[in-house]
């Protein structure tokens, strides 16, 4: 196994250098050279050592050093991306006498104590920005579900909820909202979201290469049931994260690399190779959601920031009848195969069911739906109850009160952004140019959310575009150029 984990750990290690000397502009100073130095330093500890709690103790104090001294726009911006270089079944139970476990650690909420904790209070000293709808939406979506988990009758279990819930969403979305101001702070984390989809295409790549889904093949839960899934001529991958999450990442990665480009970080002839790659990245995930949300936001992006007048009659024809032919003819299906648990069938008795169980359980919902019985036929051949969207799994736990506020979140971002530009925006204009990219972000992640359940990182990255969507409500700040970070 050893022998076999230093293979692995070579191919990647080869992988991301080759890209980061073809990218040396962002990954060889500053922010970027860090980020390098921590993807890298993981490898060995992730693959040749088998103890995920070694892992996260080692990078408890690797994210502190790199991070010493440098200001809070800079730390969020390392925080971004890293989040995502170590995988998300790194897990650990801190365990306890008397009680199952304490804490479920895991690697991105490590991050968020050593990177952005400590922001929290100096956030709230230095930057006494309003609370508006969304913060209210987010706040009341939070103490809702912490007050629904004392049902359950568990002390443990409201404490780890609600370390959870801070760790995961307040304080990422309050501390990046008030940090993110400037359009330089954007332009950062729009460099951000390019090293990350730079990355993970490169181990992606490598992947699909050597046909191995390189990350994956260490989970200590799958190892010794590994079964090789094929869609559209593609080994389906899901690396260091869940595989429909490289939509949203590969789409920001497209996004960012618009945006950045007339800063020549990237060399010309890279531009439209690496908006290939990230394209393939999207079908190497093996989901139709993700592939349809993933030509959908190109496709708006288009049209809000490089089309006018008649060619904007035409790209909307186009979007139209690409949301026709997915709903009608599954479009996607001719690139991604249809998932034999995720069929109409499945989701369809899914919702029926889910309906049934909620009309004796409507306001609060119930924590113990799964035990319920009612769900009991719907277990797959994977031995789960495959709870196939977000927003219905929230409405099974915590009601359609809990669902209201879930969604608020989202439209109290979206609907503000979309208002602006309907009031007008200026395409040369850089801070209008993310307007235009965070809502689509927005509005792709909440699409994404109705076919697949909060697993992996999505929690955790729902809630830093929300905060970085909500930033861009604020009042603008005064404008500087950009500069190595």
């Amino acid at each position: 196994m050893l022998v076999y984990g230093l293979k692995l750990s070579l191919l990647i290690f080869l992988s991301i250098s080759c890209f980061v000397v073809v990218n040396k502009k962002i990954f060889f100073s500053g922010v970027g050279k860090r980020v390098i130095i921590f993807w890298l330093s993981m490898l060995p500890f992730l693959f040749l050592i088998n103890n995920e709690l070694l892992v996260l103790l080692v990078a408890i104090p690797l994210l502190a050093a790199l991070n010493k001294g440098h200001s809070p726009v800079i730390v969020i911006v390392f925080f971004l991306a890293v989040v995502s270089a170590v995988p998300d079944w790194v897990e650990y139970r801190m365990s306890a006498p008397g009680i199952s476990y304490l804490l479920l650690l895991s690697f991105d909420k490590v991050a968020v104590l050593s990177l952005l904790a400590p922001l929290f209070l100096l956030v709230f000293k230095q930057h006494r920005t309003p609370l508006n709808t969304a913060d209210f939406f987010v706040i009341g979506f939070v103490v809702l579900t912490i007050l629904l988990t004392f049902r359950e009758g568990k002390l443990t279990t409201v404490l780890r909820y609600v370390v959870d819930v801070m760790l995961i969403f307040i304080i990422p979305y309050f501390v990046i909202s008030r940090v993110i101001r400037t359009e330089k702070d954007l332009h950062y984390c729009a460099l951000a979201f390019l090293m990350v989809a730079i990355l993970l295409s490169a181990v992606l790549l490598i992947s699909q290469l050597v046909q191995i889904d390189i990350y994956e093949a260490l989970n200590p839960r799958s190892r010794y049931n590994v079964v090789r899934e094929f869609r559209g001529g593609f080994l389906r991958l899901s690396g260091p994260l869940s595989g429909v999450l490289f939509s949203v990442l590969m789409l920001a990665g497209v996004f960012a690399l618009d945006s950045l480009k007339k800063y020549r970080l990237i060399a010309t002839l890279m531009y439209w190779p690496l908006i290939g790659l990230f394209t393939l990245c999207v079908l190497f995930g093996g989901s139709r959601a993700g592939l349809f949300s993933f030509m959908l936001g190109v496709g708006l992006y288009v049209y809000f920031l490089k089309l006018e007048g008649v060619q904007r009659v035409f790209c909307c024809v186009l979007l139209v009848l690409l949301v026709v032919l997915e709903f009608t003819l599954e479009l996607t299906s001719f690139f991604v195969y249809e998932d034999e648990y995720g069929t109409f069938d499945y989701r369809s008795e899914l919702y029926d069911t889910s309906f049934l169980y909620l009309q004796q359980y409507p306001l609060f919902g119930s924590q113990s739906y799964i035990e319920s019985g009612y769900f009991d036929h719907l277990v797959t051949g994977l031995g789960i109850i495959d709870i196939v969207s977000a927003y219905l799994q929230v409405a099974l736990q915590y009601g359609y009160v809990g669902l209201f506020l879930f969604v608020s979140m989202y439209l109290s971002v979206i609907v503000p952004l979309f208002k602006k530009i309907l009031s007008g925006y200026d395409v040369e204009n850089d801070r209008d140019k993310y307007t235009v990219m965070y809502l689509i972000l927005n509005i792709m992640m909440a699409f994404i959310l109705v076919t697949t359940s909060m697993i992996s990182l999505f929690p955790i990255l729902m809630m830093v575009n929300l905060a970085i969507g909500r930033s861009l409500l604020s009042a603008p700040v005064g404008y500087e150029s950009p500069t190595k970070g």
